[in-house]
């Protein structure tokens, strides 16, 4: 976790996207600079126009650039998906290891690992997607070439958790996992319907079944038994 109705949260680009110069780029640098800003543009088409309705074909004409020149640097829609994606990913990483440190208490961690993954919704909305649509049609060697880095960062990413909550990195990386899927699960409850004027013990019960208070319930219970597990059964 269509985009096309912002949820809470949801973070907003309105500024026009770049365009693209139309002449082939020739330069290393040239190719680079035009990835970027086709990614960019990508980004701010995706907020706007959501998953669905997402086009390469609007996406050139907003760059100014025939299709073409898209396919030349993204050989589908889903490959550039998947940058995004990477994007996104290393965008939450990176903002939850500067925000937390050694000691740091289980509390506090799963709190700010709540905050931090429902910051942007389009992070969740692409992590939903990629396995079940996005990674069917990408090349098979780009999508190893991906997941070898997906690996390194995560492995990467492990090490440091491990170092603030002291548990060991095989441990760690269990923990990522399950709290990835557990928040995957936990954001589809905040589809319901709301509703005003229920009656108390309604309202009561179903608070229970909001994401927040079922992400950080569960995942506190995931990593007590982590913890638990270290330590091995009672003497």
């Amino acid at each position: 976790m269509a985009l096309s109705r912002r949820s809470p949260g949801e973070t907003s680009t309105d500024a026009p996207a770049v365009r693209v110069r139309a002449r082939r780029a020739v330069s290393e640098s040239d190719k680079a600079a035009r990835r970027e800003a086709i990614l960019s543009a990508a980004e701010a088409q995706l907020r706007e126009a959501g998953f669905e309705a997402f086009s390469m074909e609007v996406l050139a004409r907003s760059l100014g650039v025939a299709r073409g020149t898209l396919y030349r640097y993204f050989a589908t829609r889903e490959e550039l998906l998947l940058e995004l994606y990477l994007t996104q990913r290393s965008r939450f990483a990176a903002a939850l290891t500067a925000d937390i440190g050694q000691g740091i208490d289980d509390a506090i961690f799963i709190d700010r690992w709540y905050e931090h993954a429902t910051s942007d919704a389009l992070f969740l909305r692409l992590q939903a997607r990629l396995g079940s649509v996005i990674e069917h049609n990408v090349s098979r060697e780009r999508l190893i070439t991906a997941k070898r880095g997906m690996q390194a960062e995560m492995n990467e990413f492990a090490a440091y958790l491990a170092g603030c909550l002291s548990i060991d990195t095989e441990r760690a990386r269990r923990l990522i996992v399950g709290l990835v899927a557990l928040l995957l699960g936990a954001a589809e409850l905040d589809n319901s319907p709301r509703l005003s004027g229920l009656p108390e013990e309604i309202a009561d019960s179903m608070g229970l079944f909001a994401s927040r208070r079922v992400f950080t319930d569960n995942a506190r219970l995931i990593l007590d038994g982590l913890r638990r597990e270290a330590e091995g059964p009672p003497s």
